[in-house]
């Protein structure tokens, strides 16, 4: 399978992320490919990031392309990037509020009117009736779902399975539009049975349901007529069973996958219920993304050998099979058992970002007897954090004997959870010598009296030169701070200094404390600090660009009203590699997607 193939194999499965970084790859060989550009563009839209998808939908030409598409198919692929260009300013319109929203609707609406211009295209109607009903023009959205229930109908005939789908859902959202539910529900139910297995396709149909349910015009059930897999991250007690009750918590797991339909899984793969989860899903053929919390020989001897050795063929074949296999931390385990709470924060975060973007909410399996936790880690910690961060929560009675984990005593110095961020200042270069003073005392005292406002969530600060180094006590609050810094930096303004802008990355892991001899005090130091190091010089000037273990646990904190939006892999300076990174951005409308329906 080509690249460009596998770019939009991914986008049908809702892997959004994954498509992007395919399709860039994909356009690195054909870089004049306007239906690939197009694939990109489209997938960082469905991933959530606005800004970057705008960035790129101008860097590679489409607005160019959308006025005269060089191609045999020229009115369809013009009709495409005409409609992507107007997703982009709805996206807007979603985020926003008040005045803001009703402008962003507006230009959408009429993105929309041109691209059905071009073409007699229903998809196009229909949309710019949903953004008119956004900016409070009733009789315009209805006078528009009415013209797209024409189109969609004439269409209908296409012959062509993703065509005639998305005539269905055209038709149904046309139908919500003139507050006709039953026929709404009806051509859902087309819809669903020509989706198949495209949860892209699904999930965006979905939100523009969500939309007409945000302004009343349709009951929020009716989403309940084109479902989306089920996303569940899982865990559990490390369990050794007789074959009976193995078959019997197998049973229970079963139903819990088959009551939310679940697709996608994330977790580890301890013996026991981590090892039982994973293989309930591979048998029903769900995407499965493993985290486990360090080096994975490591892990087997500490968390799956214990069992008896079939446990470790198991975690092996399993392993094998997994769609990814994440380490939460590099460094050995040392008796840290904070590296096995890591490594579940990192799966909940991550199983939350996935739901996020295909329309649904994640929800977290558990192997639990009830009890809670007596130290850092355990499954009572990993059901307390989820619970904290608002998650709906299924558990499952264990069945079998406890194993004791093969863990030992903390060896070597302390390690502790946070959030690095490092910074520094485009532009100080030009600072002149006399003016030295004044960036001290105006820029570095601004971003001292901010991280000042930031209090005991503050570890550690530094500074040397235009350097910027603080370690927070959690991601939230680092997020917070960043943009803080951002904002208060854009505001100094003096005679004598050059224009600066300040670059700020961040990464979140685990640190050791340590006294450093040389400042006498304690600073801290390990990997998870020479990451944010390394992708500070590779941030652009005003931005505030994490890794994903920052987004995936900013995830579990979405009351802090931030959000992670990928902007794609990013190459590390002094070749650290190339990691998936992630810009920070102010939410402004936060909507929680509640607890699940079942169709």
């Amino acid at each position: 399978m080509s690249t460009a193939a596998a770019a939009l194999e991914a986008l049908d499965a809702g892997e959004n992320l994954r498509a992007y970084d395919l399709a860039t790859s994909a356009l690195g060989e054909q870089p004049r490919d306007v239906r690939l550009a197009h694939t990109a563009v489209l997938a960082l839209a469905r991933s959530g990031a606005v800004d970057g998808a705008e960035a790129r939908f101008h860097e590679l030409g489409l607005d160019v392309a959308a006025g005269a598409a060089p191609s045999a198919d020229a009115s369809s692929l013009r009709v495409d990037l005409l409609g992507l260009y107007a997703r982009l300013a709805k996206d807007r319109a979603v985020h926003a509020d008040g005045d803001e929203r009703r402008r962003w609707a507006a230009i959408a609406a009429d993105r929309y009117e041109a691209a059905s211009k071009v073409a007699d295209s229903g998809y196009a109607r229909v949309n710019a009736a949903t953004m008119a009903l956004l900016t409070g023009d009733r009789e315009r959205a209805r006078a528009g779902a009415r013209a797209a229930l024409s189109t969609a109908r004439r269409g209908a005939d296409a012959g062509v399975r993703r065509s005639a789908y998305w005539e269905a859902a055209t038709r149904a959202e046309a139908h919500a539009l003139l507050g006709d539910v039953g026929a709404a529900a009806a051509a859902l139910g087309e819809a669903d049975a020509l989706a198949g297995d495209d949860v892209g396709a699904r999930s965006s149909t979905r939100r523009q349901l969500e939309l007409l349910a945000d302004e009343r015009a349709v009951p929020a059930r009716l989403l309940e007529r084109l479902p989306v897999p089920g996303v569940l991250a899982f865990a559990g007690h490390r369990l050794t069973c007789d074959p009976g009750a193995e078959a019997d918590l197998r049973d229970d797991l079963d139903a819990v996958l088959d009551r939310y339909r679940v697709g996608v899984g994330y977790g580890s793969l301890a013996c026991g219920a981590d090892v039982l989860w994973a293989e309930a899903l591979l048998a029903r053929g769900a995407t499965l993304h493993i985290v486990l919390p360090f080096d994975p020989d490591e892990f087997i001897e500490t968390s799956v050998r214990p069992g008896g050795d079939t446990w470790v063929g198991r975690h092996l074949a399993v392993r094998e099979a997994a769609a990814s296999v994440a380490v939460a931390s590099d460094g050995p385990y040392q008796g840290h058992d904070e590296l096995y709470a890591l490594a579940t924060a990192l799966l909940l975060g991550r199983a939350r970002v996935h739901a996020e973007a295909t329309t649904t909410a994640a929800r977290f399996g558990v192997v639990w007897d009830g009890k809670a936790a007596n130290g850092p880690a355990g499954t009572g910690t990993d059901v307390a954090r989820w619970q904290r961060a608002g998650g709906e929560l299924d558990v499952v009675a264990p069945r079998g004997t406890r194993v004791r984990g093969g863990g030992r005593p903390s060896v070597g110095p302390e390690r502790v959870i946070g959030a690095a961020l490092f910074g520094d200042f485009d532009g100080f270069s030009r600072v002149a010598d006399a003016a030295m003073p004044n960036f001290v005392n105006a820029v570095l005292g601004t971003v001292g009296a901010t991280i000042d406002r930031a209090g005991e969530e503050v570890a550690y600060r530094n500074s040397w030169g235009d350097g910027v180094f603080v370690v927070c006590r959690s991601v939230s609050a680092a997020a917070t701070l960043a943009l803080e810094l951002q904002a208060s930096v854009a505001r100094v303004s003096t005679d004598d200094l050059p224009a600066l802008g300040l670059r700020l990355a961040g990464h979140a892991g685990a640190m050791f404390p340590l006294h450093d001899p040389v400042q006498d005090r304690t600073t801290y130091w390990g990997r998870s600090v020479v990451t944010a190091a390394r992708i500070e010089p590779r941030t652009p000037s005003g931005e505030v660009y994490v890794t994903e273990p920052f987004a995936a646990l900013l995830a579990l904190d979405p009351a802090v009203g931030i959000a992670a939006e990928y902007v794609g892999h990013l190459s590390t300076a002094k070749g650290f590699g190339d990691l998936p990174m992630y810009v920070l951005r102010r939410r402004p409308r936060v909507r929680a997607r509640g607890a699940w329906s079942v169709p």
